[in-house]
């Protein structure tokens, strides 16, 4: 028999058991240091740099010019690939 071992051989248990501990921790939890806690999120989130209005919209628009882009290209394949194979099953029909 072969020997199965974890890839993380100093992890122990499963990946799927990480949020019973955060449950469990959450219950032991006092309200102050859950509070604490929140004020923490609270903090780190106004330290992110956000992009602006107008940056986003750019962006948006150019990732929807790229996908519109590639959808028509894909398209013109298709049917080039379509009409070049019905003619040349045209063709052989007539041949064979």
């Amino acid at each position: 028999m072969v020997e199965r071992r974890s890839p993380k051989p100093n992890v122990a248990g499963s990946s799927p058991a990480w949020p019973a501990i955060f449950i469990i921790m959450e219950k032991k939890m006092k309200d102050k240091e859950k509070k604490s806690l929140l004020t923490n999120i609270i903090n780190e989130y106004k330290k992110v740099t956000w992009a602006s209005k107008s940056t986003v919209f750019q962006v948006t628009v150019i990732v929807l010019l790229i996908t519109l882009f590639i959808a028509v290209m894909v398209t013109a394949f298709d049917f080039s690939f379509n009409y070049l194979l019905s003619r040349i099953s045209e063709i052989l029909r007539r041949v064979i």
